[in-house]
Formats: C-alpha cells, sequence, structure tokens
C-alpha cells in the first residue's frame, strides 16, 4: 500500500467486500457508501495526523488517527462519515 494513504474497511481484521477505501491528505472526503457509518477496521499510512469525521445532530465529533495507528475492531465504525487534515471546527469524540 502506498505511504500516505488511509485505508478503511467495511469489516473487522481490514477485510470486507470491494477491498479498502483510501483517503490521501489533503481536504475532507466523505466516506465511500460501503465504509461511511460501517467502517470496522483501518490502517494509517499517512505521516500526519488525520481526522475521522462524524455527523451529528447539532454538530460533528472528530477522532485521531495518528501516523501508524490501525484498528482492527474500530470503535467508530457506526460513526465514520468522512475523514479530513483537520479538526473541521468539530469536538472530539
Amino acid at each position: 500500500m502506498p505511504p500516505g494513504h488511509v485505508y478503511f474497511w467495511p469489516d473487522p481484521n481490514q477485510m470486507g467486500p470491494g477491498g479498502a477505501w483510501d483517503y490521501a491528505p489533503p481536504g475532507y472526503r466523505e466516506a465511500d457508501p460501503r465504509v461511511k457509518r460501517h467502517a470496522y477496521s483501518f490502517d494509517s499510512h499517512a505521516s500526519m495526523t488525520v481526522y475521522a469525521i462524524s455527523y451529528q445532530p447539532g454538530g460533528c465529533l472528530y477522532r485521531a488517527i495518528y501516523p501508524d495507528d490501525y484498528s482492527n475492531t474500530w470503535e467508530w465504525a457506526t460513526k465514520f462519515d468522512g475523514v479530513s487534515d483537520s479538526t473541521m471546527g468539530c469536538q472530539p469524540g
């Protein structure tokens, strides 16, 4: 997998139909439908911290994803809406 990208999968253990959806900074990208609110694992190869974004009634939340961070059973799976290189004014979540 190329450096600089963060990969999200629809199933635990970096698996799932269609393989990984990837994000590369800069900017914000809305998650692909197969991982939006359904990203059960991720792996970061980015050289910078990026932020998972979750839109909630009345605002938004973010969760930092650090360089070389990964999860095979991500607790944010059902919150994930997109990813950005900034917190986009959201609150920590």
